[in-house]
């Protein structure tokens, strides 16, 4: 759940400044990037590698775990999709991995 705090203040911080127009387009570029800078800055050691790992793509998803030599397939547990990456992970189309991802979505527009 940091990762989600994380996300609702960035968004927030965002929505703010967008609502406000204060900035030009490209100032507003500017601003994001440092709305994901302070976001960072103040989140945890583990839900930063958590951010790193996933925007990388180098995390424990099957198409890692199979490259790694921990897994025979880099199939996807849930749907069976042929290769589950970090990607995939977000989009998955499997109910449950569906729910958790509108709950988490919900969460931000309260």
């Amino acid at each position: 759940n940091g990762c989600m705090s994380i996300i609702r203040v960035t968004h927030m911080k965002m929505s703010h400044y967008a609502s406000e127009r204060y900035y030009a387009s490209a100032a507003a570029d500017v601003d994001k990037r440092q709305a994901c800078g302070q976001a960072m800055a103040s989140a945890s050691l583990t839900t930063r590698q958590w951010i790193v790992k996933h925007t990388s793509g180098i995390c424990g998803t099957g198409k890692m775990m199979k490259r790694w030599k921990q897994r025979s397939s880099s199939k996807c547990p849930r749907c069976e999709a042929p290769v589950e990456d970090a990607a995939h992970v977000w989009r998955c189309p499997q109910r449950e991995t569906k729910s958790v991802w509108e709950q988490s979505i919900d969460g931000l527009r309260d």
